[in-house]
C-alpha cells in the first residue's frame, strides 16, 4: 500500500502557523508526486507512452502533465477529479494572486508581503483538501521493489518514485544529472525530516534505465550544443520584447535544436515600426554568439552585441543621452547657484579627488586592493560588466547627506560619455537617471517615468544594454522614490528590473547612509533568511575631504588672507561634507569683513541651510507640507529624548514619536506612510542596526549639540527660567559643553547670567551627581564669557572640570564641599575666591610671587588644606614651579601674599611623623583628588613600577612596599593578581576611600581599619 503522509500539524489544522511560502511549495510538491506516481501506470493502462518531462519544469509545467494524463481518452474517473481539485485550488486567489501565481512569483525570490498571513489560514485549507484527494486516490496502490533503486506500482515500472533504504520514505523525481552513462536522480519526500535523497541509475540496471530515458529531458553527445541554442533563443527572445511591437510575436523559423537560426519580428521605431528578419548563429568551439541582418552579407561575422547597437539605434541614443546629461548637469550649476550664489563646478570642489571606502562585497573582482579611487570605482564597474557571475551584481553607494553623490554620478557618467563618444573606446556607458520625487512603485516604473521621452519602455531596452555589457545603470537617490517604496523593501522594490536583468547586468545606485543601515541591509538579510540568492552586491561608501583639503579649499575659494585659524576645530570637521563647504564659502562670501566665529555659531548656520534644502527634498517627494519650524522640532524632540536618556540613539518607535508629536500627527496613516518613510533618511541622522532593532542618532556630535540647546532654550524661556525647571533639566544628563555655551549666551547678558549662577548655586546635588557636574560646566563657560562677569556667588557640592578665573571676572566666589580638576587664576583677576572643604587636584597660578602681592585677586581656604598639585606659570605658558609636596605649596603661596595658611601649615607639620607617613598622605592626597580608589603594583617590588600612571606619587619610591602591605594587612584595602603584559602585576582596591584615610570618618562611627592603617605606615 501507498502511503502518503500526513499534512504537518498546522496545515491540518487549518491554522496559519505556516508561512506563504511553505504553504505554495506543498501545493507544487503535491502536484510533482502525483504526476511522478501516475504517469507510468496511468499511460500503461491506457498502453500508451509516458509523458516527457520538459527540462524547466515548476508548479505550471507539472500541473499541465496532470492535465494531459486526466485528459487522455479512457483516464480514470477518479484520477480526473483529483486532477480537476488540483487545478481548481492552482487558479483560486488569495488576495491579488492566484496559488499558482503566488507559487511562481515566490519561487522566483519575491519577497512575502507583509499582509502574507492573512492569505495562510485559506490556503492551509485548500492544501488540505488537495491532500486528501490524492491521498484516498493512492491508498489502494501498492508498491513493490524492483532490482535495488527502482520501484513498481502496481505491477509497472515506475523510477519516477523510489523509497529510500535508509529510513522507507517515499520519495518523487525532483531531478537528475548524468554522470557518464549513469543517472544520478534527485527525490523529494513529503517528510520534514527527510527532505531529499538520491539514487544512482547504472546503464546495467537496463530496464530501470531505459524507463527513465523514456521521460527524462533528451541526453545526447551535442547536448551541451542544444543547451547553448535554447539559451540563445531565450536570450533572443528576451532582448527583443522591449523593442518589438506585441502583435504579432516574433516568430522563430527554424527548430530550436538548430545552430543556425532566423527570427521574423517587428521592430518599433519613431515612425511606427519596421519589418526585420535577423539571422543569429553560434560559433562551433567558441560559442561565440554571432548576428546580420537576412539582407547582410552572406558570412556571419557580427558579434551578437552588434545587433542589440543595432535595434537600440546606438549612435542616436548615445548622443540623446549626452543631451540628458547636459541638462543635468546645468540644472545642478542652477541649482548651486541658487543655493550657494556661485557656480560649485568652478570652486575646490572640483579639484577635489573623490574617494571611497569598500564596505563589503558579495563577489571578487580579481583586485588585489580595496576599491578607493573614482579611477578604481570605474575600473569595478567595466569589470563587474565584463564577469558574468550568473546573477546580477548591484553596486550601492552610500554616504551622508550632502558628501556629494549626485555630483560624483553625475560626473562619472559625464566623463564616461566623453570617452566614448571623442575616442570611440569600446567602454560601457554610464547612464545616469535621478528618483528624487518620482511617483511610482518600482525601480522599472521609476525607470519608464524617468527616460519617458528617450525611449518606449524604456525598463526593458535599459535591461537589454546592461545584460549585454553595453550600460551600466546609475540611480541616484534610490531612497527618494516617492511613496517611500524604497524604504519597506529594497530588493523587493529593484526585483523586477534585476528580474529582467537575468544572469548577468550591472546597476549602481546611491542612497544616504541611514537608509543602507536600515533599510537595504534589512532587506539582504531578509533575502539571506530565505535562502534566496538575491543580486550579487559590492557597497561602498563616498567619504567626506580631508582635513587638509578643506583647507587648501578654503584658500583657493576665500584667498590666501582668510584666517583659517578663526574657524573652531568642531566647526571645521563640518566643513569636510561638501555640501557644507560649499555654504560656508558662500556665506563668508556675502557676509561682513569682520565677520567672527564662536564655537557652535557656524553650526547654526549649516543646519539653517541644510533644513532650507530638505525641505525643498520632502517638497519634491510629495508628501506632507513641513515648515521648517516642525522639521526642527522633530530633530530637538530626539534629542531631547536622547539627553533625558542618556543614551546616542533611539529606537524607530521612539523616533516615530518625535515626528507624529512635532507634525501633531496621531498615526503614520494612508498617504502619512510615505511621509514616514521619507522622514527616516533625513539630512544629518545615522541609523544603525543593533542586533534586530533599528536605532536612530545623528551623524554628528554638532547636530546633537544644536537640536539639544534649541529644545533646552525653548523650555527655559516658556518657564521664564524659571530655577526649578532649569534645576529639573540639569539633573537628568551631563550637558556637552557646546550647549552649555549656548545657553549662557543665547540672547543674554552676562549680568543675567550672574544671576542665574546665583540662583542655582546653592541647589548642588552629591559631588559625583549629574547636577554637580552640570552646575561646574556653568561655572566654567560663565567665568570665560566675554566682557566678564561679577560674581558674588555662594555654590555648593560643584564638580568642575576646569575653571579660569581671569582679568574679565571679578566679585567674590565661594566654592563649599566641591571638587575642581584643574583650577587656574591669573594675578590680574579681581576675584575673591574661598575654598570651603573643597579639593583641587591642579592649581595653577598665573604670574610671579611679586605680581600675587600686588593683585586684587586672592584665594583664601576654609575647613582643610587640598591642593594636589600646585604649578606657576608665567603670562607666556612658561611653568616656573611645580609643586607637589603640601609644605612646599603653602610656603609658596604664604610667600606670595596669601593669609591665613600659617595655622594649616602647623597642623601639617605636626602630624609629620616619618617620611613613610609624609610620603603615604601624598599619594592618598592625589588619589583623593584624582578620585582613584585603586592602583596596580608589581608584584616582585609591589611599586607602581616607571610604566605607572603619571598622577602616581614617585611610582619606584622604596615607601610603596610599605604602604600596600598596610593597606591589605589591615583590611583597608584588597589585593588580587591580575593578567597584564610585562612583569606580573598586582591590583590593590580600596576598601575605605583615600580621602576618609587621610582626614578621618568624620561624623560617623569609628572605623579600627583607619587606625590600624596607620599604625602599620609607622
Amino acid at each position: 500500500m501507498i502511503t502518503i503522509p500526513q499534512l504537518p500539524a498546522p496545515f491540518a489544522e487549518g491554522s496559519h502557523a505556516y508561512s506563504l511560502r511553505e504553504s505554495m511549495a506543498y501545493f507544487e510538491s503535491l502536484a510533482r508526486l502525483t504526476f511522478c506516481l501516475a504517469n507510468y501506470p496511468q499511460s500503461a493502462a491506457l498502453g500508451m507512452p509516458p509523458l516527457k518531462i520538459p527540462s524547466k519544469s515548476g508548479y505550471g509545467a507539472y500541473l499541465g502533465l496532470l492535465h494531459q494524463l486526466a485528459g487522455r481518452p479512457g483516464a480514470d474517473p477518479k484520477f480526473i477529479e483529483m486532477v480537476r481539485i488540483q487545478c481548481k485550488a492552482s487558479e483560486t486567489g488569495l488576495g491579488d494572486k492566484t496559488v499558482r501565481e503566488w507559487r511562481n512569483s515566490l519561487s522566483h525570490g519575491a519577497v512575502e508581503p507583509s499582509a502574507a498571513y492573512a492569505y495562510s489560514a485559506q490556503a492551509s485549507r485548500l492544501l488540505q483538501e488537495v491532500h486528501e484527494s490524492v491521498k484516498y486516490f493512492f491508498s489502494r496502490w501498492e508498491i513493490s521493489g524492483k532490482e535495488e533503486t527502482g520501484w513498481c506500482v502496481v505491477g509497472v515500472l515506475n523510477p519516477l518514485v523510489a523509497v529510500s533504504h535508509s529510513s522507507g520514505v517515499l520519495g518523487f523525481y525532483d531531478g537528475f544529472e548524468v554522470r557518464g552513462r549513469d543517472y544520478d536522480v534527485d527525490y523529494q519526500t513529503l517528510d520534514a525530516q527527510i527532505p531529499e535523497f538520491s539514487a544512482v541509475v547504472t546503464s546495467e540496471s537496463r530496464d530501470i534505465h531505459s524507463a527513465l530515458r523514456e521521460v527524462l529531458p533528451e541526453d545526447s553527445k551535442y547536448a551541451d550544443m542544444v543547451a547553448e541554442i535554447r539559451r540563445f533563443h531565450s536570450a533572443v527572445k528576451k532582448d527583443i520584447a522591449p523593442f518589438a511591437e506585441k502583435i504579432p510575436s516574433p516568430r522563430f523559423d527554424i527548430a530550436e535544436n538548430n545552430a543556425l537560426f532566423t527570427v521574423s519580428w517587428k521592430l518599433r521605431t519613431s515612425q511606427g515600426w519596421e519589418n526585420r528578419r535577423d539571422v543569429f548563429s553560434i560559433e562551433q568551439g567558441s560559442n561565440r554568439r554571432l548576428w546580420r541582418p537576412l539582407t547582410g552579407a552572406d558570412k556571419i561575422d557580427n558579434n551578437y552585441v552588434e545587433f542589440i547597437k543595432d535595434i537600440a539605434s546606438w549612435q542616436v541614443l548615445r548622443e540623446r543621452l549626452k543631451q540628458m546629461l547636459e541638462s543635468v548637469r546645468q540644472d545642478n550649476i542652477a541649482r548651486g547657484v541658487s543655493e550657494f550664489g556661485f557656480n560649485g563646478f568652478d570652486s575646490y570642489m572640483s579639484k577635489v579627488p573623490r574617494r571611497f571606502q569598500d564596505i563589503d562585497h558579495s563577489f571578487e573582482l580579481g583586485r588585489s586592493e580595496r576599491l578607493s579611487s573614482a579611477r578604481e570605482m570605474r575600473e569595478a564597474l567595466d569589470q563587474a560588466v565584463k564577469k558574468r557571475t550568473a546573477t546580477p551584481q548591484v553596486f550601492f553607494l552610500t554616504g551622508e547627506a550632502g558628501v556629494g553623490k549626485t555630483h560624483t554620478l553625475v560626473e562619472t557618467a559625464w566623463e564616461r560619455l566623453a570617452e566614448v563618444l571623442e575616442k570611440e573606446e569600446e567602454y560601457p556607458l554610464y547612464i545616469y537617471m535621478d528618483c528624487s520625487g518620482i511617483p511610482l512603485k518600482t525601480l522599472a516604473d521609476a525607470i519608464n517615468s524617468y527616460f519617458n521621452e528617450l525611449m518606449l519602455g524604456a525598463s526593458g531596452q535599459l535591461a537589454c544594454l546592461c545584460r549585454n555589457g553595453l550600460a551600466v545603470l546609475l540611480i541616484d537617490g534610490f531612497d527618494e522614490l516617492l511613496g517611500g517604496v524604497g524604504y519597506k523593501d529594497a530588493l523587493g522594490v529593484m526585483e523586477p528590473f534585476l528580474d529582467s536583468l537575468g544572469s548577468s547586468g550591472t546597476v549602481m545606485i546611491s542612497a544616504r547612509s541611514s537608509y543602507l543601515a536600515n533599510q537595504y541591509r534589512a532587506s539582504l538579510e531578509g533575502a539571506q533568511l530565505l535562502r534566496q540568492s538575491g543580486p550579487e552586491h559590492y557597497l561602498v561608501r563616498l567619504l567626506n575631504w580631508l582635513p587638509e583639503e578643506v583647507e587648501q579649499g578654503l584658500t583657493y575659494d576665500l584667498g590666501n588672507g582668510f584666517p583659517l585659524e578663526s574657524i573652531p576645530v568642531s566647526d571645521m570637521e563640518l566643513l569636510r561634507s561638501p555640501f557644507f563647504y560649499l555654504v560656508f564659502v558662500e556665506w563668508i562670501k556675502s557676509a561682513d569683513s569682520d565677520a567672527k566665529f564662536t564655537e557652535g555659531s557656524l553650526a547654526r548656520i549649516l543646519i539653517d541651510k541644510y533644513f532650507e534644502r530638505e525641505i525643498g527634498k520632502l517638497r519634491n517627494s510629495r508628501v506632507r507640507e513641513i515648515s521648517p519650524a516642525a522639521l526642527g522640532d522633530i530633530f530637538e524632540q530626539a534629542a531631547e529624548l536622547m539627553f533625558e536618556d542618556g543614551v546616542e540613539r533611539i529606537s524607530l518607535s521612539d523616533f516615530n514619536l518625535c515626528a507624529q508629536s512635532a507634525l501633531e500627527i496621531e498615526e503614520f496613516e494612508g498617504h502619512d506612510k510615505d511621509l514616514d518613510a521619507r522622514l527616516q533618511v533625513l539630512c544629518g541622522l545615522e541609523v544603525r542596526r543593533d542586533d534586530d532593532l533599528v536605532m536612530f542618532g545623528f551623524e554628528h556630535p554638532v547636530y546633537f549639540n544644536e537640536f539639544l540647546l534649541r529644545s533646552l532654550l525653548k523650555k527655559f524661556e516658556d518657564s521664564g527660567w524659571s530655577t526649578n525647571v532649569v534645576r529639573k533639566e540639569l539633573e537628568r544628563s551631563v550637558l556637552p559643553e557646546h550647549v552649555v555655551r549656548g545657553l549662557l549666551t543665547e540672547e543674554m547678558s552676562n549680568q543675567r547670567n550672574s544671576q542665574l549662577l546665583g540662583r542655582l548655586g546653592g541647589v548642588g546635588g552629591s559631588i559625583d551627581g549629574v547636577l554637580s557636574s552640570n552646575l561646574g560646566l556653568l561655572l566654567s563657560v560663565a567665568l570665560v564669557m566675554p566682557g566678564g562677569i561679577q560674581l558674588n556667588h555662594e555654590m555648593l557640592n560643584i564638580n568642575a572640570m576646569t575653571l579660569y578665573i581671569g582679568e574679565a571676572a571679578a566679585g567674590r566666589l565661594i566654592l563649599v564641599s566641591s571638587r575642581a580638576k584643574k583650577l587656574r587664576m591669573s594675578f590680574r583677576s579681581g576675584v575673591e575666591l574661598v575654598l570651603d572643604g573643597s579639593d583641587v587636584e591642579h592649581l595653577t597660578l598665573i604670574g610671579e610671587s611679586a605680581e600675587f602681592k600686588l593683585s586684587d585677586g586672592s584665594i583664601a581656604w576654609i575647613n582643610g588644606f587640598r591642593v594636589g598639585v600646585l604649578v606657576v606659570e608665567d603670562e607666556q605658558g612658561v611653568v616656573k614651579h611645580l609643586l607637589d609636596s603640601q609644605i612646599q605649596i603653602l610656603d609658596y603661596l604664604m610667600s606670595c601674599g596669601f593669609t591665613g595658611l600659617e595655622d594649616i601649615r602647623e597642623r601639617i607639620v605636626g602630624l609629620q611623623v616619618s617620611p613613610s607617613v609624609e610620603f603615604t598622605k601624598r599619594v592618598l592626597n592625589r588619589m583623593r583628588v584624582s578620585q582613584k580608589a585603586a592602583l596596580v603594583v608589581e608584584k616582585k617590588t609591589y611599586k607602581p613600577g616607571r610604566d605607572a600612571e603619571k598622577w602616581m606619587e614617585q611610582p619606584v619610591s622604596d615607601a610603596w612596599p610599605n604602604m600596600v602591605h598596610a593597606l591589605v594587612e589591615s583590611g583597608a584595602g584588597k589585593m588580587r593578581q591580575i593578567n597584564a603584559s610585562g612583569p606580573a602585576k598586582m591590583f590593590v582596591s580600596f576598601s575605605i576611600a583615600p580621602g576618609i584615610l587621610l582626614d578621618g570618618n568624620g561624623n560617623f562611627e569609628p572605623d579600627s581599619r583607619i587606625d590600624d592603617f596607620w599604625e602599620r605606615i609607622g
